[in-house]
């Protein structure tokens, strides 16, 4: 295809574009808006339509554009349709005709013009190799057509009736999602073998990009899903409860929400806390074992996580207080204060437990007032009488 049989002009105007290229064979419709692309376009339309597209370098340039901002390889477009005005721009519909390589620019008055020959493409491939990779590109092209969840099936049929391997070639590079360093990389080349290499490369990279991208979303959907169905069958329940006399259930709910929240429990506490609360939810508020479940809750948010008693363990200040407060029981006085010279030394000593038995009226609460005062802590009191079931000390039994 000769290059000066194509288009009666010697000079070409010039169309620059941004994020896209325009490769032969293909039609594309541009928004055109800036001074030398209106200008260009206005002079393609004395003659037959013949423009010189061509990507410039910086893609995020909005700018007023010159020449040594263009690559030096474009495609011959011919337009075929053109809507708009010069306050508004245009919409010009162009079809590519076939490559250029630019050999001089010259700017007249704002309005860029291009001289360049025909680049034309070099047929390096022997049929068995050609229908190989051609086959390669359509089966890619199908698997990523299939991942964007367009209509697959008329745009494989589509591919599936090119024969021409440069036709192919071009309408792949058209509509595959790559940088335009890229594509223009993909223009520039003029071994055919060496596009379709260089082609099925971005494609296996666009398709395993999408692969992992489809089973994020895939993830997210069934988690979103799995979201939305609680959230449905929660509302359902609170609709069921309203209609039933238990619509104070949500604000019981909400309240214990809040409270373990506010509680400054440990992570693993907490994690246990939120478990009986979906628990509670589930039985609702008549049923006989939510009673136990609330006491359990009740008993967590009512602990003080996050405050703790500040005590120095002065020997001499307990015995003193012990004296002071009981006459006698020396051998359990001086336990005791073994017991807290040990707490002394080994200061990471927790949970220890001091067990004093016998009869009413001995002194045992007492003493235990004692040592609190000795070692500057609160005393509390838990009277366990008529408690037969250990639950309701250590907590609700694990399901």
């Amino acid at each position: 295809m000769a290059y000066a049989n194509k288009y009666p002009q010697k000079d070409l105007p010039v169309i620059a574009t941004r994020n896209t290229v325009l490769f032969p064979g293909q039609v594309q419709a541009f928004h055109i808006g800036r001074s030398p692309s209106v200008k260009a376009l206005a002079q393609s339309q004395k003659g037959e339509g013949w423009v010189l597209v061509i990507a410039q370098k910086n893609q995020d340039s909005t700018r007023e554009w010159g020449a040594g901002d263009l690559y030096r390889v474009g495609t011959l477009g011919k337009v075929e349709g053109l809507h708009g005005d010069p306050k508004r721009g245009y919409r010009a519909v162009i079809r590519g005709v076939l490559r250029i390589q630019v050999e001089e620019f010259r700017d007249e008055d704002g309005l860029v013009l291009a001289r360049g020959t025909e680049a034309d493409d070099k047929r390096d491939m022997d049929e068995t190799t050609s229908r190989v990779l051609m086959q390669n590109l359509k089966e890619i092209a199908g698997e990523i057509l299939v991942l964007l969840q367009t209509d697959a099936e008329a745009l494989k049929r589509l591919l599936a009736g090119i024969e021409d391997p440069i036709a192919l070639a071009h309408l792949a590079a058209q509509y595959l999602d790559v940088a335009v360093e890229k594509k223009q990389e993909i223009l520039e080349l003029l071994s055919l073998k060496h596009r379709y290499l260089l082609l099925l490369e971005l494609m296996a990279e666009r398709l395993k990009a999408l692969q992992v991208q489809n089973k994020i979303n895939e993830r997210l959907s069934k988690k979103l899903n799995r979201q939305q169905k609680e959230h449905l069958l929660r509302e359902q329940i609170r609709a069921a409860q309203e209609e039933l006399g238990e619509g104070s259930e949500g604000s019981v709910f909400d309240e214990y929400r809040e409270k373990i929240a506010g509680a400054k429990m440990p992570e693993d506490v907490e994690k246990i806390a939120r478990d009986q609360l979906k628990r509670l939810e589930s039985l609702g508020t008549a049923s006989p074992e939510s009673h136990v479940v609330r006491n359990y809750l009740d008993l967590l948010v009512a602990m003080p996580w996050a405050e703790a008693s500040e005590s120095d363990i002065d020997l001499d200040r307990a015995r003193r207080e012990l004296d002071g407060d009981h006459y006698g029981l020396d051998k359990i006085k001086q336990r005791i204060v073994q017991h807290l010279a040990v707490m002394k030394l080994k200061k990471d000593k927790r949970g220890s437990i001091l067990l004093f038995v016998g009869p009413p009226g001995v002194g045992k609460t007492s003493l235990g007032k004692s040592i609190a005062k000795a070692l500057g802590r609160k005393f509390v009191r838990a009277s366990l009488g008529g408690v037969r079931d250990e639950a309701e000390i250590r907590g609700q039994r694990g399901e």
